[in-house]
């Protein structure tokens, strides 16, 4: 277990587990926070929000109770959350863990998440009242198309169906006049102090699509129809950013007749091996990994080892 003249010493060490959807994070975030003395931070975009543990793949109550957790349903479905609030979140989630003699460890697959926090925020302005939520409620390939006119810079780097992004990209350019691109190359601000580990798991290719394959079952027996038609229900319109969590407009389209369950069951699963081919790209791409772990379950001592040695290389420092 970590000592407490770290975190108080100014060296403030932090531990970052990402990987793509259905790689094993959860388990071996919990042992990994056991084990040092640390505490779980989440930073998967959709795992902020209430009312949907199921079809998010919200760490289950047992998981949870395992170690303690942070920034877990922390947000009515109703809320709209971004980079910058999510930063503002993690940070005093942080500084509290710090405060305590603790160590965080930032758990899930939300890249943009993980640089704005570590890295800061580029001086992006601010889109105008209303603009994104009226992009979102169009099609993705629409959309697209007006991105590839306006500002074909930003959409040669996004892929067609990343609808996030797509809007993201579209908002700035239509508020600023200015690609997004020109944005982020201007130095970026507000990163949080520390001295992080990365810790990346990129699981094989086959090995990944079978367990995604596997959760969605799991999902289905979990109840996450019912969990969705209450959403449905109560009216939640899909152009909120926790109802573009993968599936959520799919089981819309089921509840109305329009999507066969079969069909449906399809293109979630299809959607989340494409989710977690897009975060393998971007662990490959950007990621600064000190460790990159391939199966979770066979290399955990592995890891373990890995993060104490890191963290008693700040205890010599200190």
């Amino acid at each position: 277990m970590i000592n407490t003249h770290i975190t108080q010493g100014g060296i403030r060490p932090l531990v970052v587990l990402f990987g793509p959807t259905a790689s094993g994070k959860t388990s071996l975030g919990v042992d990994l926070a056991n084990h040092i003395g640390g505490e779980v931070v989440n930073v998967d975009s959709r795992q902020l929000y209430r009312e949907m543990p199921i079809i998010t793949a919200m760490p289950t109550d047992e998981e949870q109770a395992g170690a303690p957790h942070h920034l877990y349903e922390v947000l009515d479905v109703s809320e709209k959350c971004d980079a910058i609030k999510y930063a503002g979140m993690a940070k005093n989630v942080c500084e509290d863990v710090w405060a305590r003699g603790k160590v965080p460890v930032l758990l899930g697959g939300t890249g943009f998440y993980i640089q704005s926090l570590l890295e800061g925020l580029s001086p992006i302005p601010a889109a105008e009242e209303g603009l994104v939520e009226r992009l979102m409620l169009r099609d993705s390939a629409n959309l697209y198309a007006e991105l590839q006119n306006k500002d074909p810079l930003a959409a040669e780097n996004i892929e067609p169906e990343d609808k996030q992004k797509i809007v993201r990209a579209l908002s700035v350019f239509l508020t600023s006049g200015k690609s997004i691109a020109y944005w982020q190359k201007l130095p970026k601000e507000g990163a949080l102090e520390c001295k992080p580990f990365y810790v990346a798991l990129n699981p094989e290719r086959q090995r990944l699509i079978d367990r995604i394959n596997l959760r969605f079952d799991i999902m289905v027996d979990d109840g996450v129809e019912a969990e969705m038609r209450t959403l449905y229900d109560k009216k939640y319109p899909l152009n909120l950013p926790a109802m573009t969590s993968i599936g959520a407009p799919d089981f819309y389209n089921y509840f109305e007749g329009v999507l066969p369950w079969e069909e449906l069951m399809e293109k979630v699963s299809q959607q989340m091996r494409r989710y977690a081919k897009r975060q393998r790209t971007w662990l490959r791409g950007q990621y600064p990994a000190d460790l990159i772990v391939e199966n979770p379950q066979t290399e955990k001592q592995a890891v373990l080892d890995g993060v104490d040695a890191f963290l008693q290389s700040l205890a010599v420092k200190s």
